[in-house]
C-alpha cells in the first residue's frame, strides 16, 4: 500500500480541481413534493420516490405487500420536485468548466439551478448528465437553490405516442397489470411491468450527484483491451495492454495539453509494476469536447496469470491506474484526476466455422480453449433502482451471484429489458469468472428512430460501454432482446408495414454497432437474442428469415403444453440463451408479501394478481398432471403448499431434463437428413435466475434469495463432469458421460467407472448392479452404455405384465467415479414411468435427526458467503422422492435437496435366490471412435415370492444421507436449526 501511495504521489501534481459531493450522505439535505405539495418529505440522493414515500410513512408498507403495485400505482401518475440548497466550499474559486454531474436521472427531467433551467434536455435514465453551471452558481456562502422537476413517466409517454411516429407494441398484454407505451422512453422497460413482475415505473435521483470544476481537463473514463500477440522475448510471448485514456475537456475544440500516464500493478514485474505515458498536446478536443489519449503497455507472459471463467480456472485481477496532468504551460494551475480499474489478461473468440452444407458453429473460446457456457439469465433483482445501486444493493447482488457461482453457472446474461447494473456487479462477476453476455436495453419492442431519440441512444451506448469496457468478464454484446423474430414472426402486427419497420430496425441496431465497435473495436457484437450471429449479418442483413434457426446462432425455446420431462420435447441447436419453467416460490417467501388467511388459493385475487403470465396456473397444473397427483383442493393454506411443492419439483425436473438434452448435444452431430447438422451445442442459459418479487416466475433463486428446488439441481446438470441418462424416442436407454472442463493439460483422459442401479419402488432394495469402464476426454461426450429398456428392464427383475407397467415399477440411479481424485460427479436417477403410476409406490416415512454440534466453519470457497455449517441426517424406512428440507426462517442452504432417497452405497442386492452371470456387449465413442468390448458383470436376479410389504430387510441399513447446512448469518445455537427443518417427499 505504501508503495502504490508514493507511485501515485509521484505523478499527482497539486491538484486545482473542486469536487463536491450533492449526496445526502454527505450532509446535504433533499425534500421531494408533488406538484400542489399536500405532500412534502425528506428525500434520499441517491433514491427513488417509492423509497421516499415508505420512509416517511406515506405508504405504509413495503412496495411488495399486498397488492402494493395496484395501490401505489398513484405514484407513478405524479410529477415530483426533488429540491435542496447548498452551499460551495469558502475557498472555491471560479474555474473554466463549471458542471453539476447527475449519474443517473429517472427519467424525464428539467433541472433548474438559482432559477435557471440547464440544458441539454434529461430524457434517458441511463445517462450521466453533466449540466454546465458557469456564472449561475453562486459563491462566498450564499445559497444555491437546486431544483429537480421530474414528469411523471407514464404520462409522458402518452403524450410522446400521440406527438411520436407509432412504434408497437402500444400496451403489455392485460396480465402484467402494467402501463402502456414503455418503448417510448428510456427507461428500464420491465418498470411499466413484464410477465415476471410488477409496474413500478418510478422517479428519482438514483445515482450520485456531484458539483466539479475544472480549467482544463479531467479524465473520464478508462478502456483497455488486452492483446495476446505473435512477438516473443527471451522465448517469452508479448501480450499487449491497450489503455484509452478518454479526456472530457473545458469545451469543444479546446486546447488540452499535459501528461497521461499509467501504472499496471503486477507483483513479478521489475519493481512490481509497468508504467507507460503519454505527453498531450496542446491538442483540440473534438467537437464533444473530447481527446482520446492512447497508452500501450507491453507484458509478458512471464509474468502474469490468466484470467478464466468459472470452473476452468482461476479468476487473477491486476490493478491499473490511470491519471492525467495537466501542464502548467496552459495558463492555469496544474490539475489532476485519475481512475482505478482491474483487468485480466484472456483472449475471447467466438467460434463460427462450417458444420454441414450450411450451418456454423456458435461456441466461446476463452484463452484458446472452446468452452461450454453453462448459466442463466440476470432480471434487475428489484423493481426500485435505486434498490439495486453499488450502496444499496449490494448483499442482495453478492448472495445472488455468489448463489450462481457456487452452482457452476460460468456465464449469465444481462437481460436487455433491465438496467445496466452497478459497478459492483461487474467487479464481483469478474472475481468470480462469470461471463457477461450483456444485452442492450431495448427488449420485444419496435422502437422510435426520431432523431432525439437516436441521439440519446448514441450517447447511452458510448457511455456505458466506456463505463463497462475493462470488465474481463464481459465478453459479449447484444442490440436487444427478441425483437429480430418479434419483427420477423409478426408479434406485434409490423406484417403491414414490414419493410418499414425492418428499415428502423436497421437504423437503430447499426448505430449501436457502430458506437459499440467504435469504442470497443475487439467485442463481440450480435445484433438480438435470438438471431443467426455474426457470422450471417452479411448475408441476411439486419433481419434473418428464421432468427430461431436451430443450425446458427442462438435459440430461444418455451413449449409449456407438451411433456417436460421428455427429453424429445427439445430440439438439438448450437446455443440455448433462455429456455425455461414457471413455478411458484415457498410459502416462506409467498408470506412475506402478506396474504390474508383466506388469500391462499390460486383462484384469489391475491394470486391472480401475482400471476402475469396468461394462463400461468393452468399450465403448471398440466404440467404437474402429467406426472404427479394434484392436491384436491388448492384453494387453501395447506393446499397451496402442496401446489407450490408440486410446481417446484416440475419445474426441477423440466429444467434437468431440456439442460441435459443441451448437454449431451455437445458431443452430437446429427444428419437432419438434408445435408444439415444439428448438434454441436456450446451453451445453455435458463430463464431466468433470480426473482424480482414473491410471484410465480421461471427464477431458480425466489426474492430474498432463498434456493429453490430447481437451483439444486442446476448444481448437478451443470457439474463439470457428469452422467446423464435418458430414453429415446425408440426406448433405447443411453448413457452419456459429460465434461466441460477445458483441455488445458493437452490429452487429459479420465478413466470414469460408471455404477447403473435399478431399484424397483415395491422394496427398497437393489435390484440390479452393473459396473462399467470407460475413458472420457476433456470437452467431450462419451456415450457410454446403451440398451434396449424393455430387455434391459426384465433381465434386471422388475415385474411388469407389460412394458408401461415395466417402466411403472423401475427407476434407475447413476454414479460416476474417477481413478483421479481431484474430479468429483454427483449422481443422477432417471424415472422412466410416471412416478404417479408407479407400481407399488408407498408412503416413506423421512426423519431428521443429528444436527451437528458444535458449529463447524465451511470450507474456504464457501467460507465468505456461509460462514458457518452443521451436519444433518436424513433417514428414511423406503424409496422418497423429491425429498426436500426447508429451514423456516433461518437464512442458508443445504447441500443438496430434492433428491431421491435410496440405498446410496449399499449394493447389496436383498432377498436373492440366485445369480447368473450375465454378458453384455458395451461400445464407448471416444473422438467419435467407436470400441466395443464384452463385458463380464454379476447380476443378481430375483426369482423367488416378493413380501407385500416395502418394509427393510434383515440385511439392508436404513436409507440415510448426510447433508451440510450452510449459514447466511452466525447461528445461535443448533437448536434453531433443528426446529425449523421441515421435510416433504412425493407422498408425504
Amino acid at each position: 500500500m505504501l508503495l502504490f501511495l508514493r507511485i501515485i504521489s509521484a505523478f499527482l501534481c497539486v491538484n486545482a480541481l473542486q469536487d463536491v459531493a450533492l449526496n445526502s450522505d454527505n450532509g446535504v439535505e433533499w425534500v421531494v413534493h408533488n406538484v400542489n405539495k399536500s405532500i412534502l418529505i425528506p428525500a434520499k440522493v441517491p433514491g427513488g420516490i417509492y423509497s421516499d414515500l415508505v420512509d416517511a410513512q406515506i405508504l405504509k408498507d413495503d412496495v411488495y405487500y399486498k397488492s402494493g403495485d395496484e395501490d401505489y400505482r398513484w405514484v407513478a401518475y405524479e410529477s415530483w420536485t426533488y429540491e435542496r440548497n447548498f452551499t460551495v466550499p469558502v475557498d472555491w474559486t471560479v474555474e473554466n468548466k463549471e458542471t453539476l454531474i447527475f449519474h443517473g436521472l429517472d427519467t424525464v427531467a428539467e433541472v433548474i439551478l438559482n432559477g435557471v433551467q440547464l440544458s441539454p434536455a434529461v430524457d434517458n435514465m441511463f445517462l450521466r448528465h453533466s449540466l454546465n453551471v458557469k456564472g449561475i452558481l453562486k459563491y462566498d456562502g450564499l445559497p444555491n437553490h437546486l431544483v429537480v422537476q421530474f414528469g411523471s413517466p407514464v404520462k409522458t409517454a402518452l403524450e410522446r405516442s400521440h406527438s411520436w411516429p407509432r412504434v408497437v407494441p402500444d400496451c403489455v398484454p392485460a396480465s402484467y397489470h402494467g402501463e402502456c407505451h414503455a418503448n417510448l422512453i428510456r427507461k428500464t422497460q420491465s418498470s411499466f411491468a413484464w410477465d415476471w413482475g410488477p409496474a413500478f415505473p418510478s422517479s428519482g435521483i438514483w445515482k450520485d450527484v456531484e458539483l466539479l470544476t475544472y480549467n482544463v481537463a479531467i479524465l473520464r473514463d478508462v478502456t483497455v483491451q488486452t492483446e495476446k500477440t505473435d512477438q516473443y522475448v527471451n522465448n517469452r510471448r508479448i501480450w499487449l495492454a491497450k489503455f484509452v485514456l478518454h479526456l472530457e475537456a473545458v469545451a469543444p475544440h479546446a486546447a488540452v495539453e499535459g501528461v497521461g500516464r499509467v501504472v499496471l500493478f503486477i507483483a513479478d514485474a521489475p519493481g512490481g509494476m509497468i508504467t507507460g505515458e503519454m505527453k498531450v498536446g496542446p491538442t483540440n478536443a473534438n467537437e464533444d469536447g473530447e481527446l482520446d489519449v492512447e497508452i500501450t503497455l507491453r507484458v509478458s507472459e512471464e509474468i502474469i496469470s490468466l484470467w478464466w471463467p468459472n470452473g476452468m480456472g482461476q479468476q487473477t485481477l491486476y490493478q491499473a491506474v490511470a491519471s492525467f496532468n495537466t501542464s502548467s504551460s496552459s495558463g492555469f494551475a496544474e490539475e489532476s484526476t485519475l481512475k482505478k480499474v482491474n483487468i485480466g489478461f484472456r483472449t475471447v473468440e467466438l467460434d463460427e466455422s462450417q458444420v454441414g452444407k450450411n450451418g456454423l458453429t456458435f461456441l466461446l473460446k476463452i484463452n484458446g480453449y472452446a468452452m461450454f457456457s453453462k448459466g442463466s439469465n440476470w432480471i434487475p433483482p428489484h423493481a426500485l433502482p435505486e434498490m439495486t445501486s453499488a450502496v444499496n444493493g449490494r448483499e442482495m447482488t453478492k448472495d445472488l451471484l455468489s448463489s450462481a457461482k457456487e452452482v457452476g453457472i460460468n456465464m449469465l446474461r444481462v437481460w436487455g429489458g433491465g438496467n445496466y447494473e452497478s459497478d459492483y456487479f461487474y467487479d464481483l462477476a469478474d472475481k468470480m469468472g462469470i461471463l457477461i453476455w450483456h444485452d442492450m436495453m431495448f427488449a420485444c419492442s419496435m422502437y422510435p428512430t426520431v432523431a432525439s431519440f437516436l441521439d440519446s441512444v448514441k450517447v447511452e451506448v458510448k457511455q456505458q460501454v466506456r463505463r463497462l469496457q475493462h470488465h474481463p468478464s464481459i465478453v459479449i454484446w447484444a442490440g436487444n432482446n427478441e425483437n429480430e423474430v418479434a419483427l420477423r414472426q409478426n408479434w406485434y402486427g409490423t406484417g403491414a408495414n414490414f419493410s418499414s419497420y425492418v428499415k428502423d430496425y436497421a437504423l437503430l441496431y447499426n448505430l449501436i454497432n457502430t458506437t459499440l465497435l467504435n469504442e470497443a473495436p475487439d467485442a463481440i457484437f450480435l445484433f438480438s437474442s435470438p438471431s443467426n450471429g455474426i457470422a450471417m449479418r452479411d448475408v441476411t442483413g439486419p433481419i434473418a428469415d428464421d432468427p430461431q434457426s436451430r443450425y446458427y446462432g442462438d435459440i430461444h425455446y418455451y413449449n409449456y403444453l407438451a411433456d417436460g420431462w421428455n427429453p424429445g420435447t427439445y430440439h438439438l441447436c448450437r446455443f440455448a440463451s433462455e429456455y425455461g419453467f414457471q413455478s411458484l416460490p415457498s410459502m416462506e417467501t409467498l408470506r412475506t408479501a402478506g396474504p390474508a388467511a383466506d388469500d391462499w388459493g390460486v383462484n384469489k385475487a391475491f394470486f391472480q394478481r401475482r400471476q402475469h403470465h396468461t394462463g400461468g396456473y393452468q399450465e403448471m397444473i398440466i404440467a404437474i398432471q402429467r406426472h404427479l397427483e394434484m392436491p384436491s383442493n388448492t384453494e387453501s393454506e395447506e393446499g397451496m403448499s402442496r401446489y407450490v411443492y408440486l410446481t417446484q419439483v416440475n419445474q426441477a425436473m423440466s429444467l434437468k431434463t431440456e439442460t441435459e438434452v443441451y448437454r449431451r448435444g455437445m458431443s452430437i452431430i446429427k444428419d437432419d437428413g438434408d445435408g444439415q447438422f444439428l448438434g454441436a451445442t456450446m451453451g445453455a442459459l435458463y430463464w431466468q435466475l433470480n426473482d424480482i418479487w414473491q410471484a410465480p416466475s421461471w427464477a431458480t433463486l425466489e426474492y430474498g434469495g432463498k434456493w429453490k428446488m430447481a437451483h439444486y439441481y442446476v448444481a448437478n446438470f451443470f457439474s463439470n463432469l457428469m452422467v446423464s441418462p435418458w430414453v429415446t424416442d425408440y426406448d433405447e436407454l443411453q448413457v452419456y458421460l459429460l465434461s466441460t472442463r477445458p483441455n488445458v493439460e493437452e490429452h487429459v483422459v479420465l478413466d470414469c467407472q460408471l455404477s447403473i442401479k435399478i431399484y424397483q419402488w415395491s422394496d427398497p432394495c437393489l435390484l440390479k448392479k452393473q459396473t462399467i469402464t470407460s475413458k472420457l476426454l476433456f470437452m467431450y461426450g462419451v456415450k457410454a452404455f446403451s440398451a434396449d429398456l424393455e430387455t434391459y428392464l426384465k433381465t434386471s427383475g422388475c415385474n411388469g405384465s407389460n412394458f408401461d407397467s415395466l417402466k411403472n415399477s423401475c427407476f434407475f440411479t447413476f454414479d460416476l467415479k474417477f481413478n483421479q481424485s481431484a474430479y468429483e460427479s454427483p449422481s443422477n436417477f432417471l424415472l422412466v414411468g410416471s412416478p404417479k403410476n408407479a407400481i407399488g409406490l408407498q408412503k416413506a416415512n423421512v426423519t431428521i435427526s443429528g444436527v451437528g454440534e458444535p458449529f463447524k466453519t465451511v470450507d474456504p470457497g464457501l467460507k465468505d458467503h456461509y460462514p458457518f455449517s452443521a451436519q444433518v441426517n436424513v433417514s428414511s424406512d423406503g424409496v422418497a422422492l423429491f425429498v426436500w428440507l426447508e429451514a423456516q426462517g433461518v437464512r442458508g442452504r443445504f447441500s443438496d435437496n430434492g433428491f431421491l432417497l435410496v440405498a446410496g452405497d449399499e449394493d447389496e442386492i436383498c432377498r436373492r435366490s440366485n445369480s447368473v452371470e450375465e454378458q453384455a456387449t458395451m461400445c464407448v465413442e471416444l473422438q467419435g471412435h467407436p470400441r466395443c468390448s464384452v463385458l463380464h458383470n454379476s447380476v443378481r436376479r430375483f426369482t423367488g415370492q416378493r413380501a407385500g410389504n416395502h418394509s427393510v430387510p434383515a440385511n439392508m441399513k436404513s436409507f440415510t444421507r448426510t447433508l451440510t447446512f450452510y449459514f447466511r448469518d452466525k447461528p445461535e445455537d443448533s437448536t434453531l436449526l433443528r426446529q425449523s427443518i421441515t421435510v416433504t417427499h412425493l407422498l408425504s
